[in-house]
Parts: C-alpha cells; sequence; structure tokens
C-alpha cells in the first residue's frame, strides 16, 4: 500500500485531468473513489457491467469475459444507452 501512495502522489504531480485519461480499478482490492479523485480521472471501469463505487466519475461498463452468461445484462446495456 505504501507503494502505490506513492505512485499516487507522483501521478498526481505530474498529471491533469483529461476526458481521455481513465483507469482499470480493481475494487475487489479496497480501490474506490478516492483513488479515482486522486489519479484525476475522468473515466474508469472495473472488468465488470456494474460498480459499486460511490463517485461522479464516469463509469464504463465493461465485460471481462461470457463464462457468467451474463447475455441479458449485455442485451439491456445495450438498448438502454
Amino acid at each position: 500500500m505504501k507503494f502505490l501512495t506513492i505512485f499516487l502522489l507522483v501521478f498526481n504531480i505530474l498529471s491533469a485531468q483529461s476526458p481521455k485519461k481513465g483507469i482499470g480499478l480493481s475494487e475487489k482490492k479496497g480501490y474506490n473513489h478516492t483513488h479515482l479523485k486522486s489519479l484525476k480521472v475522468s473515466w474508469y471501469y472495473n472488468w465488470d457491467l456494474n460498480s459499486k463505487v460511490n463517485t461522479d466519475i464516469e463509469f464504463v461498463p465493461m465485460l471481462f469475459s461470457l463464462k457468467k452468461n451474463r447475455y441479458s445484462q449485455i442485451i439491456q446495456i445495450t438498448f438502454s444507452v
């Protein structure tokens, strides 16, 4: 965790928010809105169709594989956009 904190500080100093800047966020490892804000990203994904992170930063759903039989969820997202 110490390495991550140092990385976030350096990354924060060297970067500015951009509409093209995003990140893959591992919610299972405990990363959350604080990490998104410190990275100054405008969007994020988490290898799933939903996010539990409470933030105003745009979430972009991503499907890693079709192993979990998520066809109905994909259709819902496709037609809700």
